[in-house]
């Protein structure tokens, strides 16, 4: 099993991975997140989508 990031916009850990008609795709499974599986990006194999939705922007706005 792969080790999914949590979701950008809500933070929860509910993340699923879906093989839809041939194409992948990784996803919010929180019914009232933003991110919702009918507009995300989908690829041909598990290990692009796993890896593109672990994959983060650097951002210089968050403070520590």
């Amino acid at each position: 099993m792969e080790n999914l990031k949590p979701c950008p916009f809500c933070g929860s850990e509910q993340i699923e991975v879906r093989h839809i008609k041939e194409q992948w795709s990784c996803g919010c499974a929180t019914t009232d997140c933003i991110c919702q599986w009918w507009h995300l990006r989908q690829y041909a194999d598990r290990e692009t989508a796993v890896a593109k939705w672990n994959k983060r922007a650097e951002s210089s706005l968050i403070s520590s």
